[in-house]
């Protein structure tokens, strides 16, 4: 959901998509005020933005994409493994692909460190799992049309050209 709006809705700017999940959303929000993100990369108090530097609001935002983040680590390899663009009309996909692909590996290397009970704060995971998510973000485009090619097509049944005769009652079929 967020890579469709992140790509549609928002035409790929990050800052575009957060600061409509920030302003938009009317509840839990207020507490922010003046402290919103504007065009200039910065808050009002010209602090740079950073991932580190952007508060509750983001961190909340983070967990949410990583939520989500993780149903993409768990299809998508699969699905990249069967992707070959150079035998696609799109042959050009293939460096996005490979980008996709280790940016997947190093969401993956996060993942099985946090199931085998490696402690990774919030900010910890947010700051090594953004690079993956941003990197779908951006190169994500080419995945769905090269997953689409690489799909096997479904064979169409044969058309019946007549319906078999029936037999009168009582005759066999005659053999060739």
């Amino acid at each position: 959901m967020l890579l469709a709006a992140y790509q549609h809705r928002f035409g790929q700017d990050v800052e575009a998509m957060a600061r409509h999940l920030v302003d938009g959303v009317a509840v839990g929000w207020d507490e922010l005020g003046t402290d919103l993100l504007d065009a200039s990369g910065r808050y009002s108090n010209a602090t740079p933005l950073a991932i580190d530097a952007r508060g509750a609001a983001t961190e909340q935002l983070l967990d949410s994409t990583w939520r989500e983040f993780r149903t993409v680590l768990d299809h998508a390899p699969a699905l990249l493994d069967r992707c070959r663009p150079t035998a696609t009309p799109w042959p050009e996909d293939t460096d996005a692909l490979a980008r996709l692909a280790d940016a997947l590996g190093d969401a993956e290397t996060v993942r099985e460190e946090l199931v085998c009970g490696t402690p990774l704060t919030r900010p910890e995971r947010n700051a090594r799992t953004w690079a993956a998510v941003e990197t779908w973000l951006t190169h994500g485009e080419s995945f769905p049309r090269q997953a689409r090619a690489a799909t096997p097509q479904q064979r169409t049944a044969l058309a019946v050209s007549a319906p078999p005769r029936s037999l009168p009652p009582g005759q066999p079929a005659r053999r060739r």
